[in-house]
């Protein structure tokens, strides 16, 4: 048993030894044509259309902010008219029952104040008859003295003059408390309006708690700006920020950047190449739309700078791309004729300095090259160097053994 298990060993060390030795002779050649230069950037897919579900401005009566008490869940495949989330009504129906109380009051004062002010006013009109009758028989007494005593004809003159004023002075009064009851019923029928106006806006106000879905999709929840989460049921909301979205996934763009290093070698419209990390081997076209014009850090941590960019997608349907995954972006930035390109596995760099690692009468060489533009795959070499010389991938070899 024990020579079996020797014999099996040695068998596989052989062929390990044999495999090492076929990938050992691999080699690439230079090779010569047209070559498209490129960058390669990670970035995020999000739609260019998206109908957005915005938190209502309900008023200041409400308190500024609400609490989500129901929604979805980010993702959700909904219908037009959905109910999709749901704000704490309690603010708006203690304003709404408040209100309620002082309307059925004011509804009670004003009804209190028409058979006050129609009670005054028969009182007033009454005075004003006994007026008018008074003045009316001064009058006749006053006729009647002129055969009386000077004295008694005085004395008749200024009662009729004293029943004169009486009369205009309820007149007068008719007419101000006629005023001040015209005014007072309708101080008080305005605030009867007002509080009718606002239940039935704490009512309409309710139904706007009730956040339906503006179209069929997916369902995006956004991110709270304080937590710096996805919104979620508890969350404390503010007027008129988004809360979720639902993209028009026919018109899908990349939101990516570019190192500063690198932005002057790109421009608007040049063609991208756009691939899904879930799904390699799907390949979308793209257009660079947008460049960033201030560059800001990669983090709060790096000294990096960036830019950011923005892909055009062209308009496609496909039920692969969802808002929200992450798709590698090849840059083509440039396309050369005729030139000389080796696979980035065989360029060595080091010290700041490049170089080859060729081939020669099986040794292997570390030959300096000046590079030019690369891609994902290969780079542009500049130099005496010819089509077709073998190169060796740099990853099969420790650097001791390269002379």
């Amino acid at each position: 048993m024990k020579s079996i298990f020797s014999s099996i060993s040695v068998i596989f060390l052989i062929f390990l030894a044999s495999c090492e030795a076929d990938e050992v002779k691999k080699k690439i050649i230079i090779q010569q044509g047209d070559f498209c230069a490129s960058l390669t950037e990670t970035g995020d897919l999000q739609a260019v259309v998206a109908k957005h579900i915005i938190m209502p401005f309900l008023g200041y009566r409400y308190g500024y902010g609400n609490k989500l008490t129901g929604m979805i869940g980010h993702g959700s495949e909904v219908e037009e008219g959905d109910t999709v989330i749901s704000l704490d009504p309690s603010k708006v129906l203690r304003y709404l029952v408040e209100r309620e109380n002082r309307l059925e009051l004011e509804k009670a004062r004003y009804k209190k104040t028409l058979v006050q002010n129609e009670i005054q006013a028969n009182q007033l009109k009454s005075q004003l008859l006994q007026q008018e009758a008074s003045f009316n028989m001064e009058k006749l007494a006053l006729e009647k003295s002129r055969f009386d005593s000077e004295r008694n004809r005085k004395i008749r003159q200024l009662e009729f003059q004293k029943a004169e004023i009486n009369l205009k002075k309820t007149r007068k009064k008719l007419e101000y408390e006629t005023k001040i009851a015209r005014l007072e019923k309708k101080i008080q029928a305005t605030k009867v309006v007002q509080l009718e106006n606002d239940t039935a806006d704490s009512h309409h106000a309710l139904t706007r708690l009730t956040l339906r879905s503006p179209n069929e999709g997916i369902l995006q929840i956004e991110y709270n700006r304080r937590t710096r989460q996805l919104y979620k049921t508890g969350d404390e909301a503010y007027p008129n920020r988004s809360l979720a979205s639902i993209p028009d996934l026919r018109r899908m763009k990349v939101n990516s950047s570019v190192n500063e290093i690198d932005i002057g070698k790109i421009k608007i419209g040049n063609t991208v190449n756009v691939t899904l990390d879930a799904f390699p081997d799907l390949q979308f076209k793209g257009e660079l739309s947008w460049i960033g014009k201030l560059s800001h850090r990669k983090d709060r941590e790096s000294n990096i700078k960036i830019f950011d960019i923005e892909v055009l997608l062209e308009e496609i349907e496909n039920e692969v791309l969802k808002p929200g995954m992450t798709v590698s972006c090849e840059i083509i930035y440039s396309e050369l004729q005729d030139v000389l390109y080796v696979s980035n596995e065989c360029v060595l760099r080091e010290d700041g300095r490049y170089f080859l690692l060729m081939s020669t009468r099986g040794n292997i060489i570390k030959t300096p090259v000046e590079v030019g533009p690369r891609n994902n795959g290969e780079t542009v070499i500049y130099g005496d160097f010819k089509k077709g010389e073998e190169m060796i991938p740099k990853r099969l070899y420790k650097n001791e053994a390269i002379q």
